[in-house]
């Protein structure tokens, strides 16, 4: 029985009455103590739930981060090595080449010198038909035939 069930004044209440409506509030404010508290430990909880999920957030964030840098020097490695590679190919590509280029020149010096022709640098390098095709065109490897129609121009009297 609480004080707004009576009609009357609550100075208008035996002992009785007063003692069972303290007894009541007590209980009333025992069952919120317990309700708060309940209500605390639960708040508590819930604090250690977020920080142990933001640990482990971090956590994993870090972990992400650790990861991809192992990625990255992975793949700068491997680009190292693959760029290591292609210079190796390319050197030996080189000397491959030179030697090539040094066993031809040797050739063609020896078949000079066996037909007794002077051949210069410039024959074997600059001059060299399929060089100056593929630097000029097909104009400048072709043979040009004088002309017979025009005995004035130097062209005609074979005259370059």
């Amino acid at each position: 029985m609480s004080a707004d069930e009576f009609d009357q004044p609550i100075d208008a209440l035996d002992h009785h009455d007063l003692a069972r409506e303290v007894r009541k509030l007590r209980e009333e404010v025992e069952a919120l103590r317990a309700e708060y508290e309940s209500q605390q430990v639960e708040i508590e909880q819930l604090r250690g739930d977020l920080q142990r999920e933001r640990r482990e957030r971090k956590d994993a964030e870090e972990e992400l981060k650790k990861e991809r840098t192992q990625q990255i020097a992975r793949a700068k490695a491997d680009v190292r090595e693959d760029v290591q590679d292609l210079h190796d190919t390319v050197v030996d590509e080189q000397q491959t080449r030179s030697r090539a280029d040094a066993q031809l020149k040797h050739r063609v010096n020896e078949l000079a010198d066996a037909a007794d022709v002077e051949v210069t640098d410039d024959d074997l390098i600059e001059k060299d038909r399929l060089v100056r095709l593929v630097r000029n065109g097909p104009e400048d490897v072709t043979d040009s035939i004088p002309s017979t129609n025009a005995p004035d121009s130097p062209e005609g009297y074979g005259i370059d």
